[in-house]
C-alpha cells in the first residue's frame, strides 16, 4: 500500500511539473550557429539566453505564472517577438520584420498572433493614408475624405480590440486586451467584458483599479451633466464653461494642443464647420492641453481659431481633461445648452451630420 502510495504521489507531482512546464521551439531567420538571443520580461529585465544552431532555438522551463515576454536579438534590434510564456509548447519565428514574426501554440499566444495579424493589415491601411495626406495638392475636400476614412478605420480597430477580448475571455490574452488594449472604449463595453471574465481574473487587483477608473469614465457619459470648469484665456482672464455653454444651443468642447499634430491637421474642418453653423447656434470652445503659453497662443492665430480658447497650461494634467476622461487628443464632446452630453468622440464627417441633424431639430 504504501509503494502505491507514493507511486500515486510522484504521478501527482509529476503531472503538476508538466502541467506548469513550457517549451520553446523557435526559428530563428537568418541566424547562424553561435549566434545569441536574450529573453526578458517587457520591463527589460533579462531571464534567459539562446544559442542558435541550424537556424533554430529552443528552451525548456518553469511557468508557475502568466508573464508576457520577449526574445530579441542585440545584434539586430528590429529582431524581436512578443509572447506570453505560460505552459504548453510556445512556436516561435523570429524575423527582421516585426510583421511577420510569429507566435502560436497556447491559447493566449494564439490569441494575440490572431490579433497581431489583423492590426498589421491596419497599420499598412494607416501608412497609405499618412503618405496620401501629406501630398501638397490635396483640396480640402479630399484631406477630409482621409481623416473619415482615418476615423473608420479607428472604429474598427477598437471594434477588433473588443472582439479579441471578448473570444480570448478566459486566457492570459483576453485579461491583458482588456486591461491595456481596450479601456478607452465606452465604459459600458468594458464593463460587459469584466462581467463576462472568470472569477480568477476578476479577483486580480488590475481588474480592481479598471472598475474604480469605469465609475469615474460613466460620470462623463453620454447623458451626464458636466461639472463647471473655470480656465484661463490667452489674455489671462478667467472664463467659466458653463457660462458660455448655455449662450447656445450646442457647444463643442474640442480638447487640442498646439503640438498635436492630428489636431492641427483637423483645424481647417472645424474652421469651415465653425463657420457653417455658427449662426445656427453652434459653440466651439478649444481646451488646450498645452504647457507653454507662446506655442498655444501662436497656434490659435495660425489656424484661424476664432472662438473662445483656454487653458491652465498643465498638459495632461488639464483640470477638465482629468474630469471629463480625456485621454487622447484630438477629442470632441458635444454638450447641450444645460451641459448635458450628447456624443463624444465625433470627428469629421460624423460630427458635421450629427450637428446638422440637431441643429436643424432645434430651428
Amino acid at each position: 500500500m504504501k509503494k502505491v502510495m507514493a507511486l500515486a504521489i510522484a504521478a501527482v507531482a509529476f503531472a503538476s511539473c508538466q502541467q506548469n512546464s513550457f517549451k520553446i521551439l523557435g526559428t530563428a531567420e537568418g541566424y547562424q550557429d553561435g549566434d545569441t538571443l536574450y529573453m526578458s520580461d517587457v520591463d527589460a529585465n533579462p531571464t534567459d539566453t539562446i544559442i542558435v544552431k541550424d537556424g533554430k532555438f529552443k528552451l525548456k522551463g518553469r511557468a508557475d505564472s502568466v508573464e508576457l515576454s520577449i526574445i530579441f536579438s542585440q545584434k539586430n534590434p528590429n529582431d524581436a517577438v512578443l509572447f506570453f510564456k505560460e505552459p504548453g509548447t510556445i512556436m516561435l519565428t523570429l524575423t527582421d520584420n516585426p510583421a511577420t514574426s510569429h507566435v502560436s501554440g497556447t491559447a493566449a499566444n494564439d490569441g494575440m498572433q490572431e490579433l497581431t495579424s489583423q492590426v498589421n493589415e491596419y497599420e499598412a491601411r494607416i501608412l497609405r493614408l499618412s503618405e496620401a495626406f501629406i501630398d501638397t495638392m490635396l483640396n480640402d475636400a479630399k484631406r477630409q475624405a482621409i481623416v473619415s476614412e482615418y476615423t473608420k478605420i479607428q472604429k474598427e480597430l477598437t471594434h477588433l480590440f473588443y472582439r479579441a477580448a471578448e473570444k480570448n475571455i478566459d486566457n492570459e490574452f483576453g485579461f491583458f486586451a482588456i486591461t491595456n488594449l481596450v479601456p478607452h472604449m465606452e465604459p459600458g463595453k468594458v464593463r460587459s467584458l469584466i462581467d463576462k471574465m472568470p472569477e480568477r481574473f476578476r479577483r486580480r487587483p488590475q481588474i480592481k483599479e479598471l472598475e474604480s477608473t469605469l465609475a469615474s469614465a460613466e460620470a462623463a457619459e453620454a447623458g451626464q451633466k458636466v461639472g463647471d470648469f473655470v480656465l484661463l484665456t490667452p489674455d489671462g482672464e478667467e472664463m467659466s464653461i458653463m457660462s458660455e455653454v448655455r449662450k447656445n444651443q450646442i457647444t463643442i468642447l474640442d480638447f487640442w494642443a498646439s503640438w498635436c499634430q492630428p489636431c492641427i491637421k483637423e483645424m481647417p474642418f472645424m474652421v469651415s464647420l465653425y463657420e457653417k453653423y455658427r449662426e445656427q447656434g453652434l459653440q466651439i470652445i478649444g481646451i488646450s492641453l498645452d504647457e507653454e503659453h507662446e506655442s498655444w497662443v501662436k497656434a490659435i492665430k495660425k489656424q484661424g481659431m476664432n472662438w473662445p480658447q483656454v487653458s491652465d497650461l498643465k498638459g495632461w494634467n488639464c483640470a477638465a481633461a482629468e474630469a471629463l476622461q480625456v485621454k487622447t487628443i484630438p477629442h470632441i464632446i458635444v454638450l447641450d445648452q444645460n451641459g448635458t452630453i450628447l456624443r463624444r468622440g465625433l470627428r469629421g464627417q460624423e460630427l458635421e451630420t450629427f450637428l446638422h441633424r440637431h441643429l436643424a431639430i432645434k430651428q
